[in-house]
């Protein structure tokens, strides 16, 4: 097989497509956010159930694109604050499905709730439910119950939330979100269940005929039953890879553009799989998030969508050597080595020793999976979303991800009169894949701990109970931005102040402080203009900031939305969110 790194392969590539009358682009062939919505990972920035009692309810929908792939995708529901976990659960996308659930308060909880026996401070705080009755949600069914279930005894599959359930078409599913995580320890007294933000991770694709057990298969197919997608969807990644054989994966192109796969082959091909992860053709996911006062006001934005595509990417600030020499086992012939030298921009992802390659897809890991539900392991934004291909064993690819989302500005216009009003909504979806915690309790994610961060005295004293977060965040997880505001004739008035809700504290105008989910009223100068958010991401410029070597960050991964509204007699109204240009500060490109 020919070598397939080589350094006239961009060339060569660009070259055939010229001939072919077929372009590229330097973002477009690596991890991005999708110009059209679609992509394996979608991301709302922020959901609201009637948070600070303004009204506001979330309706959500996912939809798979894909009219001949069934979709398992898991949505994961994060707090404002600190990214807690509020919930999480499975959707059974058959092809060219959508699935729709509302976010909403539900009241107060009462002494009769089995939360409150367990834990008497929720009594007389408020309740928020997901509820759906979509068929691409599971719902329980209880003993007593005769609703059609998914395996009511006997199943030679397994369902790791339980076998006793149907779907939400069936029984409504109406559930309240987690609170046990944002009572106690640290998230006590800052975090709120009614408001945060939303991501959905497809988990895989699957295609054509499936072998669920060895005598029993089921066909992938528009108008399938939900009972027979939810037997390949509930037995595990493992035991589909057993009978259906694994996901053999592309891994680079050759000098005319064409998919290669791990054993030298022209993909796709007949042992590429019928159930993937890796190719990011297979799961292409959008949707929407629209929240509503009633029939009074309505706002809305789409998902912001991750996609990717197969080739061998490097930051293009960045030089990597590669050697034959081995020490990790003998390479399979025509890979070339993992880096023995790499610039810091690269960071410590995978292992504190290890950097991680880049390969342009959202999710690259062939043994990947996701199960829901209250004690089912947390599933997070690039956590085993990539691959080692030298030991075949998952790893993280998170600082790929974010090089899709870091940025130092986010622009937009505002309007600032007794009538008109402009508010920015900025989330960071990715801080809290940046958090250690030394010492901590009740937090949920800490085997994900980042090695980047250690327990610092850098900019202050931190106790060991304390969080540490890794750059381009401050050792306490905070950004704190500052607001040029221009006018329609260019004069400018910048600030550093302005009121931010986030999480339980009650908001005040002081320094802009934001952390996860940030609802950010500026104190604009002007009637009208346009603003310049600058964020000014940490790096390891100090010798003694008590950040490890080799971690720096230049952008800081957000994404931002501006919420216009006219102020009425009753309230607001009329609301209009809008996207802020977003420019990521580095780039991913082919290599080399």
């Amino acid at each position: 097989m020919k070598s397939i790194m080589k350094k006239n392969l961009l060339s060569s590539v660009m070259a055939a497509a010229l001939a072919t009358g077929v372009g590229f682009s330097g973002s477009a062939q690596a991890i991005h956010l999708a110009e059209d919505g679609i992509g394996q990972v979608l991301m709302g920035p922020m959901y609201m159930a009637n948070y600070r009692e303004t009204g506001y309810d979330t309706y959500l929908t996912v939809v798979n694109t894909r009219t001949d792939v069934a979709v398992k995708a898991k949505v994961v529901l994060r707090s404002a604050t600190n990214s807690t976990e509020v919930l999480d659960f499975i959707l059974y996308l058959t092809p060219g499905d959508v699935w729709r659930g509302r976010i909403y308060q539900d009241g107060f909880y009462t002494e009769s709730d089995a939360e409150v026996a367990a834990n008497s401070s929720l009594l007389g705080k408020p309740k928020v439910v997901l509820y759906s009755d979509d068929d691409s949600i599971k719902s329980p069914v209880t003993s007593s119950e005769t609703y059609p279930t998914i395996c009511a005894s006997g199943c030679t599959y397994t369902s790791p939330d339980g076998a006793r359930a149907t779907f939400g078409s069936i029984k409504p599913v109406k559930v309240n979100l987690f609170t046990d995580r944002i009572i106690n320890g640290l998230n006590a007294g800052t975090e709120t269940l009614q408001l945060g933000h939303i991501e959905v991770i497809g988990v895989y694709g699957a295609r054509g005929t499936v072998r669920v057990t060895e005598s029993e298969s089921v066909v992938v197919e528009r108008g399938m039953s939900k009972f027979s997608v939810a037997k390949i969807f509930d037995t595990s990644r493992a035991t589909l890879n057993s009978l259906n054989g694994r996901e053999v994966i592309a891994v680079t192109r050759d000098e005319s553009g064409n998919l290669i796969d791990v054993n030298g082959a022209l993909y796709p091909n007949a042992n590429s799989g019928n159930i993937r992860s890796s190719d990011p053709t297979w799961v292409r996911l959008t949707g929407d998030v629209s929240l509503r006062i009633g029939t009074a006001d309505r706002m809305g934005y789409p998902f912001y969508a991750l996609a990717g595509e197969v080739w061998d990417n490097v930051p293009y600030t960045d030089r990597i050597r590669y050697t034959t020499a081995d020490g990790f086992g003998t390479i399979r012939a025509g890979f070339v080595r993992e880096p023995v030298a790499v610039s810091t921009n690269l960071g410590y992802y995978g292992t504190t020793t290890r950097p991680y390659l880049f390969d342009g897809r959202v999710l690259a890991n062939p043994d990947f999976d996701a199960i829901g539900g209250l004690n089912a392991p947390e599933t997070a934004i690039a956590f085993n979303f990539g691959v080692d291909l030298v030991r075949d064993v998952s790893m993280d690819n998170l600082l790929e991800i974010e090089h899709a989302l870091a940025t130092r500005n986010l622009y937009g216009s505002y309007e600032a009169t007794s009538t008109e009003q402009t508010s920015v909504m900025v989330t960071f979806p990715t801080r809290y894949r940046h958090r250690v915690n030394v010492g901590a309790t009740n937090l949920a994610i800490d085997e994900f701990n980042n090695p980047c961060a250690v327990a610092i005295n850098g900019e202050s004293s931190v106790a060991s109970s304390e969080r540490v977060y890794s750059p381009p965040f401050r050792w306490s997880g905070i950004i704190s931005p500052s607001v040029s505001s221009y006018n329609n004739f260019e004069q400018l008035i910048v600030t550093t102040e302005g009121s931010v809700f986030s999480g339980g504290v009650a908001a005040v105008e002081t320094f802009i402080n934001l952390v996860e989910v940030n609802y950010v009223i500026v104190p604009w100068a002007f009637e009208s203009g346009w603003f310049d958010m600058s964020f000014n991401p940490v790096s390891n410029a100090s010798a003694n900031n008590g950040y490890i070597a080799g971690c720096n960050y230049n952008g800081v991964p957000a994404l931002g939305l501006s919420h216009k509204y006219f102020i009425t007699s009753t309230g607001i109204g009329s609301s209009l969110v809008t996207p802020l240009a977003h420019s990521p500060e580095m780039e991913n490109r082919q290599w080399p």
